[in-house]
């Protein structure tokens, strides 16, 4: 931005590398190949099947930034939560400094990218070894809020994108779902991003709600870290699915999960929302390792948790992006919302072939025998 002037006017950036500083950096086994770019630039990972390079996935760190959670879901949603003034960092603003590459015995490539020249620091301590996949720790050192707002929250955005090579056929919808107490988003044929929503602040465990958004015309992962005090490790990893991400279960896996779905609503009658309501109040069930601080109260009284059971009653066995046909709510908000209902046993999910289904408990038990007997016919 130049500042308003009448004549001819002369300017001289220069680009190039540092002095001495390798950008770069290329790893691959026989399942991945990673490109991973630093120094001046804000940290990518790109990477592809080396057998079928037409396709890479781009995963880059774009900012780092300080929000009030408004409405107490313990995600960032962009419009909705309020950013903190002065406390927005575009991550190219920085610098990086890579490590030295070391193996160890048990054949593990570590490597770490880490930030100079803010107040905090940044590492992403990265882990590579014989699967298709880059795992990486982030770190965060001396980082001190600038609200005092108990909802403050700390969100780390990347942007997820594909090229092709080869065509521009569009790719799969990206999709973001819970499996292993953990966010998992499918982007582009094979790609994916995954992480737990759970990170650790000085050995004690806080919440990471996940989110994501399309509004940039790209899709942008936010990773919401509830306030904390100290140093916070938290562990993404990204790579290559065996199979590609179709929104949709094949022919072969849809007749069966058809039937299925046919004898859970012949069964749906035996126990009515509120009923069911009843039987999670009255219950005698530990609820351990959570990390969400609600009450049993506090986990049926929100009105989108209310609306997602009564679905989930209705349709036993519905999957994720069914729900988000007939629920007016973001991906990343219902992901969270089933994190929560699974967290405290209010629904359960199952995963049949690369697809997960969604049920009360009390469907659950039937959909197990009734499956079973399917495999064994």
């Amino acid at each position: 931005a130049y500042a308003r002037f009448d004549g001819t006017l002369l300017h001289d950036p220069t680009i190039g590398l540092n002095p001495g500083q390798d950008d770069n950096l290329f790893i691959e086994n026989e399942n991945i190949a990673i490109k991973v770019t630093g120094g001046q630039n804000v940290p990518m990972y790109s990477f592809w099947d080396p057998a079928h390079n037409e396709t890479q996935y781009h995963v880059k760190f774009i900012l780092l930034l300080e929000a009030i959670d408004v409405d107490a879901d313990r995600i960032y949603t962009p419009g909705t939560d309020n950013m903190v003034p002065g406390y927005i960092s575009a991550l190219p603003s920085l610098s990086w400094e890579f490590s030295e590459i070391m193996t160890d015995t048990d054949g593990i490539t570590h490597f770490n990218i880490t930030s100079v020249g803010a107040s905090y620091t940044i590492q992403f301590l990265n882990h590579f070894g014989e699967d298709a996949s880059l795992k990486y720790d982030v770190k965060i050192e001396n980082y001190e809020f600038g609200s005092d707002d108990e909802n403050a929250m700390l969100v780390l955005g990347y942007q997820l994108t594909t090229t092709d090579n080869e065509n521009d056929d569009e790719t799969p919808i990206p999709q973001l779902n819970q499996e292993n107490n953990g966010s998992h988003i499918a982007f582009g044929e094979k790609g994916y991003f995954r992480c737990k929503t759970i990170a650790e602040v000085n050995g004690t465990e806080i919440a990471v709600g996940v989110s994501e958004s399309t509004d940039t015309g790209n899709l942008v992962v936010y990773t919401a870290f509830e306030r904390f005090d100290g140093t916070l490790l938290h562990d993404p990893w990204i790579g290559i699915s065996e199979t590609s991400n179709t929104p949709f279960p094949p022919k072969f896996m849809l007749y069966p999960i058809i039937g299925l779905g046919i004898i859970l609503l012949v069964f749906g009658a035996l126990m009515s929302k509120q009923e069911y309501r009843n039987f999670l109040f009255n219950r005698k069930i530990s609820i351990e390792n959570s990390p969400h601080k609600l009450s049993m109260q506090d986990v049926l009284e929100n009105q989108k948790r209310d609306e997602l059971i009564g679905l989930i009653i209705d349709i036993p066995g519905i999957h994720f992006n069914e729900i988000l046909r007939q629920i007016d709510i973001t991906p990343g908000n219902l992901d969270w919302h089933l994190n929560i209902l699974e967290a405290y046993k209010v629904i359960k999910k199952r995963k049949v072939g690369q697809y997960i289904l969604y049920f009360s408990y009390s469907h659950f038990i039937i959909f197990i025998l009734s499956f079973k007997n399917f495999l064994k016919s």
